[in-house]
């Protein structure tokens, strides 16, 4: 005798639509890592200062350890300031920086900072004291300046020029 069993009727196929929460989870890790990963190097881009900032830095520290050494004034603030021309020169587009001299050097040397600094009897020192062949300024006036030099060139590192 025959029993009346019917078919074996499978299941229909798995759809791949929607995915499982794990799949999802898996693609928003995966946009997050690229999203850091691009905030990152934006980050990294954007704050990062210029090569030539480092090697400024270097021959900040050479005068700074020169006077230390030494405790020549006039060598000192002399070499400050050709780094500072330099600096200037190479980096500022306005063809004018290499002809300003006494005050309106200051004043562009202030124009960069926050508060104006050198425009000031310690900033005077900078342009009098190389010329001079002896000068008994007091050592606390010569780091001061050589300070305000190593904020004046990060500053100079951040800036954006449209030739640079």
């Amino acid at each position: 005798m025959e029993l009346p069993l019917k078919d074996i009727h499978l299941p229909e196929p798995i759809s791949w639509w929607p995915p499982a929460l794990g799949w999802w989870l898996l693609l928003a890790l995966i946009l997050g890592v690229i999203a850091f990963i691009f905030l990152v190097r934006w980050l990294y881009l954007r704050y990062r200062k210029p090569a030539w900032y480092y090697d400024a830095k270097q021959l900040l520290q050479t005068i700074e350890y020169q006077y230390k050494t030494q405790a020549d004034a006039n060598v000192c603030l002399r070499e400050l300031s050709m780094l500072l021309r330099r600096v200037s020169l190479s980096h500022d587009p306005d063809p004018l920086v290499a002809s300003l001299t006494g005050k309106a050097w200051l004043r562009y040397l202030d124009k960069i900072l926050p508060q104006a600094k050198f425009n000031t009897e310690l900033g005077q020192l900078l342009i009098t004291i190389p010329f001079q062949n002896k000068s008994n300024i007091e050592s606390r006036q010569v780091f001061k300046l050589l300070k305000l030099a190593q904020q004046w060139l990060s500053i100079m590192a951040t800036r954006k020029f449209n030739s640079c």
